[in-house]
């Protein structure tokens, strides 16, 4: 009787995810399907690294 509960867990989680997943898929496909591109021009890219530092860049958008 136990078991047969934590395998429809686990059933009724993994179809939640497979829905979740779904509908993220779906809106990012409308989204990329619906929206233009966007023009930018990179004045200045700072490559730096270490442990505070992230690359940054000084963008222009058209």
């Amino acid at each position: 009787m136990g078991r047969k509960i934590v395998v429809a867990m686990i059933n009724i989680a993994v179809g939640l995810f497979t829905a979740y997943m779904y509908i993220v898929s779906d809106r990012e496909t409308k989204i990329s399907t619906t929206q233009s591109n966007i023009a930018c021009e990179i004045i200045n890219l700072d490559l730096r690294s270490g442990s505070r530092h992230h690359p940054s860049a000084d963008i222009i958008y058209q």
